[in-house]
């Protein structure tokens, strides 16, 4: 039940020695799964003999943490966006059968599969709020996909895959962006990656999440996982727009607010030139003159 399910994680996070990063266990249980998140404690499993399963929650002696003020969206991952579109929070067994197709049996076993699945699909019962992201090519195809889980105002990446060179970079530059726009305050990758840091993460030592975990778990953003539906939106849409705006019952920005967006943008920096002009008159009359002597 949660309540020993709670106590034999908070004995392994006190007990756990300095350098161990492990515990074991032949249970594969949601209550357990989540006692482990709600904690920091990350949930995965290992193979210690053929096709033997078991349960290995790793205590990360150093995670891979971003902080989402500082999250920024390239130019180049706008421009490559426009042949996207993207879901949020559903098709979760698909990604995970993508997962496992691309990656194998690793640490993330069918018994596990099903729990993330059971939990995604009843979160009222847990304080881990399972979700997923999936990026889609013009023509319908699954190109790249993350499952992850938060816990508070902290989302943390569990899995991923990607099929299309580009659409990787595509599929974090619209989580962030999600993230970003619902009041999530930090992006735990779990283990140090350099493509990690490049996009801003820095290493944070265990006791520095275990307090951050603490701090963040009871602030919980207000995110309308139910409305969201399962046909995609314009990956671009997201990452020029943000988020905030809704078509029906689905977070995006109808053609009407964009066209508006657009000439609003145009506006203002028409308006900007022209103070520019204004405030330089000496360089506006050199450059005319450099154009007359041109012609």
């Amino acid at each position: 039940d949660k309540k020993s399910a709670k106590e034999a994680v908070e004995r392994f996070v006190a007990r756990l020695p300095k350098g161990k990063e492990f515990g074991y266990g032949p249970l594969f249980d949601c209550c357990l799964i989540d006692a482990c998140c709600v904690r920091g404690v990350f949930p995965m499993s290992i193979f210690p003999c053929g096709n033997l399963t078991v349960f290995a929650p790793k205590l990360h002696q150093e995670r891979c943490v971003l902080d989402l003020q500082t999250f920024s969206v390239s130019k180049s991952n706008k421009k490559r966006s426009k042949a996207y579109t993207v879901t949020f929070h559903t098709h979760m067994e698909q990604i995970l059968e993508a997962v496992a197709r691309h990656k194998g049996e690793n640490w993330m076993c069918k018994p596990l599969r099903k729990c993330f699945t059971y939990m995604w699909r009843h979160p009222h019962l847990y304080e881990t709020k399972f979700t997923c992201i999936a990026i889609w090519d013009t023509d319908g195809n699954l190109v790249a996909s993350e499952a992850g889980y938060s816990v508070g105002s902290i989302y943390t990446s569990l899995t991923g895959t990607t099929e299309e060179s580009g659409a990787g970079s595509v599929q974090l530059s619209v989580l962030g962006v999600f993230l970003s726009t619902y009041g999530f305050t930090h992006w735990d990758f779990g283990m140090h990656l350099p493509y990690k840091e490049s996009l801003g993460a820095s290493k944070t030592p265990r006791s520095v999440w275990l307090s951050l975990v603490k701090c963040h778990r009871t602030q919980v953003p207000a995110v309308p996982y139910s409305k969201f539906a399962p046909e995609p939106i314009p990956c671009h849409g997201v990452l020029t727009f943000g988020v905030g705006v809704k078509k029906g019952d689905v977070a995006v920005q109808n053609d009407e607010d964009q066209k508006i967006a657009k000439l609003e943008k145009k506006r203002l920096k028409r308006e900007k030139a022209a103070e520019w002009r204004r405030s330089h008159p000496d360089v506006v009359a050199d450059r005319n003159l450099s154009r007359v002597e041109r012609r």
